[in-house]
């Protein structure tokens, strides 16, 4: 039961990202070949949303300097 809800919200996710032409194209070759992966349909996912994971990343990095600049130094001597 787990697996198919999880499964679902995968495709969810996956269709979100791409397009509506390619989101069929994967389900219809999921069925057909469960055991294979199609490295291209892949590399052609993660080109479609590039520019969510460059803004993503661009986001966290500007976050996690931001923290490293302004966090109050914590400093601990003991003599």
């Amino acid at each position: 039961m787990f697996y198919q809800n999880n499964l679902i919200a995968h495709k969810f996710y996956f269709r979100c990202l791409v397009n509506k032409k390619h989101a069929n194209r994967i389900s219809k070759n999921s069925s057909n070949t469960a055991d294979e992966i199609d490295l291209g349909r892949l590399f052609n996912i993660l080109l479609e949303a590039k520019w969510l994971i460059i803004t993503i990343t661009f986001l966290f990095a500007v976050i996690g300097v931001m923290y490293a600049l302004l966090a109050t130094p914590i400093y601990k001597a003991d003599a």
